[in-house]
């Protein structure tokens, strides 16, 4: 009897640039690679929401930027065994 097995694809999601309305980056999607500068920021006060077990990684010398003088947030949360 021959089984096979497919493997877990796992693609990066490259992101960068701004980041204007209400955005959800999701599990399915995860890792996360911040490859450019990500600003958050906008008059909508647009919220960038992490879902619990998403990985974000940074390329160097890369950042996630949240301006408060054109209002944005993160919303992220999750459980310690979920941290890597």
């Amino acid at each position: 009897m021959a089984v096979l097995c497919a493997p877990l694809m796992i693609a990066d999601t490259n992101v960068s640039g701004t980041i204007s309305t209400n955005t959800t980056w999701t599990l399915a999607n995860s890792p996360y690679i911040v490859t450019g500068l990500v600003l958050v920021q906008g008059s909508g006060s647009p919220v960038l929401t992490i879902e619990p077990g998403v990985t974000v990684k940074f390329a160097p010398a890369m950042a996630l930027v949240v301006n408060f003088q054109a209002p944005g947030a993160v919303s992220a949360l999750g459980t310690a065994e979920e941290a890597d």
